[in-house]
Order: structure tokens, then sequence, then C-alpha cells
């Protein structure tokens, strides 16, 4: 067990390298919530594309916002794992017994989903017309 009152990890301790990759996890997570909202987005125009993936200018369709809410979801738990990594008491909870295996393992099947969702929504694209992240 930690020490007690000990909120924060000793100086002398060193991370996993798995507490690195959790944070690049986060990035990764980051930018497909913001890719997706961008390509999802129900104005006409967004930054990279034509808008949404029904053409634009209408309002998100069931299956671009599910993809949405589980990137979303799926960025929360890996910040929130990312930063457990950093902190004494949830650190020791985390990396004893199943704890992280099970939280990778649920947010891989989020990941899993949403780009099944996204490629399926899509035609296998990204945006139905072959230009996912063009302008044309």
């Amino acid at each position: 067990l930690p020490p007690p009152n000990s909120f924060t990890i000793p100086p002398g301790t060193k991370l996993s390298p798995r507490a690195d990759l959790w944070l690049l996890l986060v990035l990764a997570c980051a930018v497909s919530v913001g890719s997706l909202a961008d390509a999802s987005s129900p104005s006409s125009s967004s930054l990279f594309g034509s808008g949404s993936w029904n053409g634009g200018g209408q309002e998100r369709s069931s299956d671009e916002k599910l993809a949405l809410v589980l990137s979303s979801l799926a960025f929360l738990i890996s910040t929130f794992v990312a930063v457990a990594y950093r902190y004494g008491p949830t650190r020791f909870h985390l990396t004893r017994g199943k704890g992280e295996r099970l939280v990778s393992l649920g947010l891989l099947a989020l990941v899993v989903a949403g780009t099944g969702i996204v490629m399926t929504a899509s035609g296998g694209s990204g945006n139905g017309n072959g230009n996912y992240g063009s302008h044309g």
C-alpha cells in the first residue's frame, strides 16, 4: 500500500513506460474527437471538408452522434488513467491486479466500435464520398 497521506508519487519513483503510452493515447483520442466533430459538423462548411458525412447543412445522424460519443468516452477514460498514473493512491489501485488490463480492454472495445461505425456509415472512406479530409 502507498504510505498514508501520500497524494503524489515520491520524487525518486520512476513511472512505467505505460504511463507515457497512456498520454499518447489521450492525444490520439483528442485528435479523433476533434476530427469527428469537424467531419460531422452540422454546418455546411467544416474545416477539413464538405461538412457532415451526409453532405453538410443537416443535423448529425445517429451514427455520427454515436461515433462522437464513443470517441469522447475513450478520450475521458484515457485521460483519467493517464492522470491516475501520476498520483500515489490511484496509481497503486490501477496497477495492482487486473485494473489497468480491464480498462484497456474496455477502451479497445470503445475505439473498435467507434471506428466500425465511422467506416460503415461512410462506406469505408471517412465521409461518404471517398475524400475524407480533402477539400472536394
